[in-house]
Parts: C-alpha cells; structure tokens; sequence
C-alpha cells in the first residue's frame, strides 16, 4: 500500500484547507455537496448522506497563470508526515515562555516540525496578525495595574436602586430540516431526519425551560439587592456590610485583593484595610514582536520602572475603593483607608504587616474630584490631596508608616462637623 498524508485545517464552518503530499487545496460545501479546488484540478462532489452514494466529476478551467512557485521557480508542496489522513481541526498558535511560538491544532496536539515549517512560511501574515494580538494581551496587564481608578463611579445624587435588566434572550425555536422529495424513496432517511426534527424541538423546550429559570432567579435577586439598597440607604448596619461585600467581589481586581473593613456601630465612618500584593509580584517584561521573526520577544522592565508600575497601582486601587465605597454606601461620611502587604521583619525572620499608606477621606473633599476627567488624574498626586500618612521616595520606595487609627478617624470626623460645615 502507498503511503498517504493529507491533513484538514478548518479554516470557517463550510471551508477547509487541505494539505497533502499532492499539494495544497481547498474544499468548501456542506456534506453531500461539495468542492474542491487542488494540484489535480476542480472536482464537485455530490452524493445522498446516509446512502454511500456518490457522485464525484471534474470540472476542466481555462487557465490564467503559472502555478504557484517559489523564489527559485519550484513549484510549492506541502512537507510529507506520518499523521493520519483522518486528521482535522482548527490551528491554533501557543506562546511559551520563552516567546517561541508553538502550532497546534484545536485538540491541543503540536504540529510537526515540517507542517510548522510549511505553515510559518504559507500564513506568515496570519501568524503575525494572531501574536499581535497575544502581545497586546500580554501586555493589557501592565496597563490594567495603575488604571483601577478609571473606572471609579460618581457619588451621584440619586440614591434609588436602579434594577438590572435581565439581558439573555429566550432560545429561539428550531427550523426544523426539509425534507427531500429523494427521501420518501429511501425511508431510513426519512425518519432519521424527522427523529432529528422532534429531538431538536425537545432540546428547545429544555432550553426555555432553563431559560426561564435564571430569569425568575434573577429577577429575585434583583428584588432582594433593592430591598438591600434600601435598608442600607437607612443605616441598616448589617445591610450596608452585605452590600459593599458582594460588590467589592464582583469587580474585577487587576491583582488578588483582599478587602476588610469595619462598620462598627456607626453608619456615617468605615475603616478599611487593603492587602495588596508585593512589588514581586510585578510584571517582570514587557512583549514586544519582532519585525521578521515570527515569535515574541521579552523585554525586562527595569527596577525603576517595576517600582513606578507598582507604584501607581496601589494608589489606583485605593482610589477605586473609595469610590466604591462613597457610591454605594451613601450614609458614609467618612472613610479611613490603609494600604498594606506582607514582608519579612528583618530582626526576626517573621512575615509581618508592612503599611505602605493610610488616608482619611471625607465625602465633601471627595466630591472634589471631576470625575468626568479621570484619565487625568495622577493616582499619587490624589491620594495627597487628603489626610495621609505615606513614606515614600519619587521612585516608588516605600518605607513602612504606622496607620491611623479609629480613634484617629472619629477625632477627625467630630471636629470637622457634619458634612457641608466647616
């Protein structure tokens, strides 16, 4: 038996790329009715599914150039493998570590080194488009980290809960597949087709049933978060702590961090405690590609820079808290803030609490702030715009502080009066 090597690539539903050791083609169709356009020529192919019948023909063109040929006039062939002729699927291009690139197929298998080879020089322009992009998602985390407080909310004067729509729309009704004249001749077709028709109708009951479902749980969450909204707008204390928990774990937090704060007993002051992650746990480069080679390059950051990145993100997450805070706890006055993490005490060798900042807020100065003209804002510069404690140098060195405390904070807010006297 000759050796065979073929290989389907799924370009879009309805159109493959074939390669073999004929060459390269394509074929497009659904099943039963097709094309194919390769190194032998334009072939349709027609046949009844189910039947193993078929109808193959080979269409003859005029001609309108030479064949494809490389640089040295050789005319382009795929590389010969050992894969099965039953392979299929779509390719996809994997970075590693090192920035090399590695291609693979949907089912996570890699290519051999000649279909790579082969690939990389063919798609060379859709290889490089799809690393542009993994380059720009590689580095959208440099640019997440310092900027939390773009997204931070206005107060806002209106203080009622604006419900949630629920946005999912109902499963559409199948279409049900046609019948062919062809098929009241062949039976088993028949009703194969018609069990298809009644397994897909049962499948879209189902789907509204389950459809219908998360809509009425939603809608009763939405009920219970207005009922909260509600009580927490009154000074319910225990209200307030379930509605700021469950929006401060929804939102998406450029690193892990963990949030604690205190109500105490008093609706208009709240203290909170940052834990953010070490400068570490930075990024370390930045991706960049190369002008001829199809790979990702690394970059590192210095230390200067690592220290300004990790810099601005702890003063970005700490405005974005607050703001979180002043919009959906409307009762609160004022805002104690302090900005933590975790280092090794020198003197012992224990891991300790290293305070990086600690800010008051109150609502008035807040309210200061265009929040129409974030993009503007200098995250640093702002955070020195209240009451604070920080021991930092302009590089982004930070020496440890000691917090402000409650006692601080209610000595604060009962000489400053209630809000709007001074």
């Amino acid at each position: 038996m000759g050796f065979r090597f073929q290989r389907r690539i799924t370009i879009f539903p309805g159109l493959r790329l074939n390669l073999s050791k004929s060459g390269v083609g394509l074929s497009a169709g659904v099943r039963g009715a097709s094309a194919s356009v390769g190194s032998r020529g334009v072939h349709t192919h027609a046949g009844i599914p189910g039947t193993g019948l078929a109808y193959r023909k080979k269409i003859k063109l005029k001609a309108v150039g030479p064949a494809s040929t490389n640089r040295r006039g050789q005319t382009v062939r795929s590389p010969a493998s050992s894969r099965s002729p039953d392979n299929s699927g779509t390719l996809g291009v994997r970075v590693q570590e090192s920035g090399d690139i590695v291609i693979e197929s949907d089912d996570g298998i890699p290519l051999t080194d000649a279909e790579s080879k082969y690939l990389r020089k063919h798609t060379s322009q859709a290889i490089r488009e799809n690393l542009v992009a993994q380059a720009a998602t590689f580095n959208e985390d440099l640019r997440r980290l310092t900027q939390a407080h773009l997204e931070i909310p206005a107060p806002g004067a209106d203080s009622s809960y604006r419900r949630a729509t629920f946005r999912e729309a109902c499963p559409p009704p199948p279409l049900p597949r046609a019948l062919p004249l062809w098929t009241h001749l062949w039976p088993p077709t028949r009703r194969r087709i018609e069990d298809e028709n009644k397994m897909q109708v049962l499948q879209h009951h189902a789907a509204v049933e389950s459809w219908q479902c998360r809509k009425a749980d939603f809608l009763a969450r939405e009920i219970e978060r207005a009922d909260r909204w509600e009580r927490a707008c009154a000074g319910d204390i225990a209200a307030m702590e379930a509605q700021l928990d469950e929006h401060f774990s929804t939102i998406p937090w450029p690193r892990q961090t963990e949030i604690d704060f205190d109500l105490g007993q008093n609706e208009k002051t709240i203290a909170i405690d940052l834990d953010l992650v070490p400068e570490a746990e930075m990024p370390a480069v930045e991706w960049t590609l190369p002008a001829k080679i199809l790979k990702l390059t690394p970059k590192p950051l210095s230390d200067s820079k690592r220290r300004q990145l990790y810099r601005d993100y702890v003063h970005s997450t700490a405005l974005r808290v607050v703001g979180e805070v002043m919009r959906h706890l409307p009762t609160i006055d004022w805002i104690l803030l302090s900005g933590y993490t975790q280092s090794i005490d020198p003197a012992t060798g224990r891991q300790k609490d290293l305070y990086l900042y600690s800010l008051m807020v109150d609502r008035s100065s807040w309210g200061g702030i265009d929040f129409a003209q974030l993009d503007r804002i200098d995250p640093v510069e702002a955070v020195a715009r209240f009451e604070h404690r920080r021991a930092m140098s302009k590089t982004g060195i930070f020496k440890e502080i000691d917090p402000f405390t409650l006692m601080d904070l209610e000595a604060k807010a009962r000489l400053a009066g209630p809000p709007g006297e001074g």
